[in-house]
C-alpha cells in the first residue's frame, strides 16, 4: 500500500497545475460487474475497466474493500472520489481510462462529472427495481432456503437458542404452507420467514431483499410518534413541521384499519423491541408502510381514507387522501444528534460538537460511537475538552439516536467518570453461541473489550471483581452449558487515558428510544456509577455480534446473531433495552420541531440541583 500511495502522490503532483473536481463525481455512466471486477459505461458502450490514470482498479478495489467492507461495490460505484481522497489522490478533471473490449485494450479520456455520477446512481436504482411481490421462486426452492434458514437458527443464532420461542413450529406451519403452492414471491417469503425472526428477539436480526421497490407509495405528509402510542400526521414547514390538520392531528386508522392493526401486519421484525423503540420505528415509517401495505394487497387506489383525532381522541374525522409517488422525507427528532451533529463529525468540525451552557454546564454530543482511528483528531478533540470541562458544575453526553459504533468510546469516558487505582467496573457479560467448548479470548469478543476469566487482559483485582459480582448474578435467560461459551466480562477501569482525571460531578446521559447497539451498551455500562444518571426514554438495546447470510435460492440477506448480551442486572440488552433514571419526553415543541424540549429540561433540572 506504501508503494501505491506514493505512485498517487506523485500523479497528483504531477497535474496540480490542471483542473480538479471536488465532491462527487465519476467518469463513467454505468457499473455492472463480472467475476468482481468493474465493467463500465462510457459513452453508451460498455468496456471491463482496468485503469484509472496509472492506477490499477484492483488496487482502488482492495482499498475499498479493506475500508468499506460489504459496500465496497456500492462506494466504487457512486463514490469514487470519497476513494481516491483516502488513497490520497487528487485527479484532474478529466481521466485515462485503461479498457477492454472484444480482448482489445484501449485508452479513452473521460470527464469526470457530476452528472455522470448521478446516470450511475440511476443505473444502478433502475437495475435493482424489482417488485418483491412479483418475483417469484419455486417452492422446491423455497423449501430450500427454508431449510438454510432453519439451520442457521438452530447452529448460530444465540436468541433462537436462549429465548423459549418454539420457532420450530412455526417453521413446520410455513413448509406446509410452501408444500401446497407451486411457486412463491420474494415478498412471501420476506414477511413469512421476517415474522419468525421478529419472535426470536435479536434486535440486530434483519432479512433484506436485494430488490429496491419499484413503486413507492406515500401518504402526503409524514409521521411521527407522539408518546407511546400515538401518531401524528405532520407537513415540513422549512426547517420545522406543522400539523396537516390542526384540529384533528392524530391519525387513528387509514382505510378503516386501526393503527394498531396496521403496526402488527406492518412491523412485524420489530414486535420484541423495547415499546417506546418499536413505537418510534413504526411510527416514523408509517406514511410509506401504509402506502405499502395497500399496494402489496390490492390494485393501487389513488383515494385512500385517514381517519384523524384531536390530541384529547373526543372528535373524529375521516378524510380522502391521493397517495402520492414520491415520498417526502422522513420526520426527523430536532433533539437527534444524528440530525444535529453528524455532519459536524464527517468533516471533522469537532468544535461544534461541544458547548458550555449557562449555569456552567459541559456538553458533548456523540452522533456515534467512531472508533478512535474513523475521524484523526476526533478522541484528542475530546481529550482537550474534557481538560477545559474540569470546573464545569456538570456535564450531559447526549447520544440520542445515536446509532452504535465501537466500544472505544466508552472507553475513554470511563477513564474519566471512574477513579483510578481503585477495582474496575463490571459493565457488561455476554456469551457467544457455540457448538464446542469456548473458554477463551477470541479476536471478535476483544474488540468489544470482552474477555473471559482466565484472560491476561485481566489481573487479580478485577477477577476478585468478577467472583463477588457472579455470586449474585442473575441472567433472565436460561443459556444451555453445550450451547454456549462461558462468559465473558467487560470491566471498566478509570485513569487509563493520559492526562485523564476523576470527572466527580454530576453526569447526565441523555438517551433515546434510538440510542441502539453500541451506544446502548455506553448507557447500560455506566448506569448506576454514583454520579451519573441517565435521562431520556429507553433505550432500544441491543449487542449481537451478528453476521451475515445469504438464502441462495431467493437471493434473500439474512443477519442474524451470535451472542448474548447482558446488563449487571441480568436483563439482556437486546429486547428491554436500558431505563432512564430520569424521565423526559418530547413535548409538543420538540414533536414539531420548534426546540430541544428534553435538552432544555435537563438544563433546567441541573441548573435547580
Amino acid at each position: 500500500m506504501k508503494s501505491v500511495k506514493l505512485i498517487l502522490l506523485l500523479l497528483s503532483l504531477s497535474g496540480a497545475a490542471m483542473s480538479q473536481p471536488t465532491g462527487v463525481a465519476a467518469p463513467f455512466t454505468g457499473v455492472k460487474w463480472e467475476n468482481e471486477l468493474p465493467v463500465v459505461r462510457v459513452n453508451d458502450q460498455w468496456y471491463h475497466l482496468e485503469k484509472i490514470d496509472s492506477i490499477k482498479v484492483t488496487s482502488i478495489l482492495d482499498y475499498a474493500r479493506e475500508h468499506h467492507a460489504s459496500k465496497w461495490k456500492k462506494r466504487f460505484g457512486e463514490d469514487l472520489m470519497e476513494l481516491f481522497a483516502g488513497m490520497e489522490y487528487q485527479p484532474n478533471d478529466s481521466v485515462l481510462l485503461t479498457v477492454r473490449r472484444n480482448g482489445q485494450s484501449i485508452q479513452l479520456t473521460a470527464a469526470l462529472t457530476y452528472e455522470n455520477r448521478q446516470q450511475v446512481n440511476r443505473y444502478n436504482y433502475e437495475q435493482n427495481s424489482k417488485d418483491p411481490a412479483k418475483v417469484l421462486i419455486s417452492s422446491s426452492a423455497a423449501l430450500a432456503d427454508l431449510r438454510d434458514f432453519e439451520q442457521i437458527l438452530q447452529t448460530t443464532s444465540s436468541y433462537a437458542a436462549a429465548n423459549q420461542y418454539d420457532y420450530q413450529a412455526d417453521i413446520d406451519q410455513l413448509r406446509n404452507n410452501i408444500l401446497n403452492r407451486a411457486q412463491v414471491s420474494q415478498a412471501f417469503l420476506l414477511k413469512e420467514l421476517g415474522t419468525i425472526l421478529g419472535q426470536i428477539g435479536d434486535r440486530h436480526a434483519s432479512l433484506r431483499s436485494t430488490y429496491l421497490p419499484k413503486k413507492m407509495w406515500s401518504l402526503p405528509f409524514v409521521t411521527a410518534p407522539m408518546g407511546s402510542d400515538k401518531v401524528l400526521a405532520l407537513t415540513p414547514n422549512g426547517d420545522q413541521y406543522r400539523y396537516w390538520d390542526e384540529q384533528f392531528p392524530i391519525i387513528t386508522a387509514i382505510n378503516g384499519v386501526p393503527v394498531g392493526e396496521l403496526m402488527t401486519r406492518m412491523d412485524y421484525e420489530e414486535v420484541k423491541a423495547p415499546k417506546m423503540a418499536r413505537h418510534h420505528r413504526f411510527a416514523t415509517r408509517l406514511y410509506t408502510l401504509a402506502g405499502k401495505l395497500l399496494t402489496d394487497e390490492q390494485e393501487v387506489t389513488q383515494q385512500i381514507k385517514v381517519t384523524l383525532s384531536n390530541l384529547e381522541g373526543s372528535q373524529s374525522i375521516q378524510k380522502a387522501v391521493t397517495l402520492q409517488r414520491r415520498p417526502l422525507k422522513a420526520w426527523e427528532d430536532i433533539g437527534s444528534t444524528e440530525r444535529q451533529y453528524s455532519e459536524h463529525l464527517s468533516r471533522q468540525q469537532y468544535d461544534q460538537l461541544f458547548n458550555r451552557f449557562p449555569n456552567n454546564i459541559g456538553y458533548v454530543a456523540l452522533p456515534e460511537m467512531a472508533d478512535a482511528d474513523e475521524y484523526p483528531g476526533f478522541y484528542e478533540a475530546i481529550q482537550a475538552k474534557m481538560k477545559e470541562f474540569k470546573d464545569t458544575k456538570a456535564l450531559i453526553i447526549d447520544i440520542r439516536s445515536n446509532g452504535g459504533g465501537s466500544r472505544d468510546l466508552l472507553q475513554l469516558m470511563a477513564a474519566y467518570f471512574l477513579p483510578p487505582k481503585q477495582p474496575g467496573h463490571l459493565a457488561n457479560i455476554a456469551s457467544v453461541r457455540v457448538d464446542t467448548v469456548l473458554n477463551t479470548d477470541i479476536p471478535p469478543m476483544e474488540g468489544r473489550y470482552l474477555h473471559t476469566y482466565l484472560s491476561t487482559a485481566f489481573d487479580e483485582n478485577d477477577r476478585k471483581v468478577i467472583s463477588r459480582f457472579m455470586k449474585s448474578f442473575q441472567p433472565n435467560l436460561v443459556l444451555e452449558n453445550e450451547q454456549f461459551s462461558d462468559y465473558y466480562f467487560m470491566i471498566l477501569h478509570g485513569g487509563q487515558v493520559n492526562e485523564s482525571y476523576h470527572y466527580d460531578k454530576p453526569v447526565y446521559i441523555l438517551i433515546n428510544e434510538r440510542s441502539f447497539s453500541a451506544s446502548s451498551i455506553f448507557a447500560a455500562a455506566l448506569k448506576g456509577i454514583d454520579h451519573i444518571k441517565l435521562a431520556g426514554v429507553t433505550t432500544d438495546g441491543s449487542s449481537g455480534l451478528s453476521n451475515l447470510h445469504l438464502l441462495k435460492q431467493s437471493g434473500l440477506i439474512l443477519r442474524i446473531s451470535r451472542m448474548v448480551s447482558f446488563q449487571p442486572d441480568g436483563q439482556p440488552l437486546d429486547g428491554h433495552g436500558t431505563a432512564p433514571d430520569i424521565v423526559l419526553r418530547r413535548d409538543e415543541n420538540q414533536l414539531l420541531g420548534k426546540t430541544d424540549s428534553q435538552l432544555k429540561n435537563l438544563l433546567k433540572l441541573i441548573s435547580h440541583q
